[in-house]
Parts: structure tokens; sequence; C-alpha cells
């Protein structure tokens, strides 16, 4: 009887161990961007300031690159 009931508790054990290992990761969720300028609109010549915004809701590293449509672009 003794020996039935350390089966039956190592299987729970065991049972128990793998289901809690089969949980779902999270899906991973997208980035957030923003883009502030400082005017908008400006004259030849004139200056504005872009500030682009990034974050991550996991935390993760972000890259990014900007196309300025004439050909070049910066990291």
């Amino acid at each position: 009887m003794k020996k039935n009931i350390v089966y039956i508790l190592t299987a729970l054990v065991v049972a128990m161990l793998v289901l809690s290992s089969c949980v779902s990761p999270k899906e991973n969720q997208p980035p957030t961007v923003s883009l502030e300028l400082s005017a908008d609109s400006v004259a030849v010549g004139e200056t504005v300031t872009a500030t682009v915004k990034a974050s991550d809701p996991e935390n993760g590293p972000l890259t990014g690159t900007i196309n300025w449509d004439d050909g070049t672009t910066e990291p």
C-alpha cells in the first residue's frame, strides 16, 4: 500500500512538472514609434527638428533607419 502511494505521488509530481512546462509564451507585441516635428511647414533654408521616439513592450533592442527619400539614409 505504501509503495502504491509513493508511485502515485511520483506520477503526480512528474505530471505537474510536464504540464507546467507547457505554458505558451506570450505573443511578441510590436514596438511603438512616434515622430514629432518642431514645425508643420518650413520654407527653403529654414531648419526643422525631427524627434523620433520608439519603445518595445518587451524591452527588446530596437534599431531603425531614416530614409530621407533622396537616396540617402541614416541609422
